[in-house]
């Protein structure tokens, strides 16, 4: 059995949504995933005091924690070895910046990764915070990952 899968353009995501965007990107990151019950109290008191910068998501399963790769060993020491359940390095970061924060605009993060995936590139994470829209791929991946949302950008 074969699926095709056709991406059709969303009429009601008006053109202005990506050419009005800023895109940055950053290399060195990494995400350490964790079990839920892990402490991480410790952990948003030294980053609170500091101007290190750090993104914490917690969900139904797991807690995630992405930093600089540079503090990841710090990082990671805070918790037991028995609560990481996974450490994933060289990570690159694509922020997003919407220019319109309308909530109700529908279709934006569909349009992002559709494009992402069309050059090839795999999503590891993906964190919506409007205005911004936080994507992490492989380092590797990066310039591919860029030039995809820059023709977004350009359409």
């Amino acid at each position: 059995m074969r699926i095709l899968i056709c991406l059709v353009e969303d009429e009601s995501l008006p053109n202005t949504v990506f050419s009005d965007c800023i895109v940055f990107t950053k290399n060195h990151m990494a995400c350490l995933t964790l079990k839920l019950d892990a402490e991480i109290e410790n952990l948003v008191k030294i980053f609170n005091n500091t101007r290190k910068n750090f993104r914490l998501i917690r969900a139904k399963k797991y807690t995630k924690i992405i930093v600089d790769q540079p503090y990841l060993e710090e990082v990671s020491g805070m918790f037991k070895k028995d609560d990481i359940i996974s450490v994933r390095k060289d990570l690159s970061e694509l922020r997003v910046v919407i220019q319109q924060e309308d909530p109700e605009i529908k279709g934006i993060l569909s349009r992002i990764s559709g494009e992402i995936a069309m050059h090839n590139v795999s999503i590891i994470e993906i964190i919506a915070c409007l205005p911004d829209i936080l994507i992490y791929v492989k380092e590797s991946d990066l310039l591919k990952a860029h030039q995809a949302i820059m023709e977004l950008t350009n359409k």
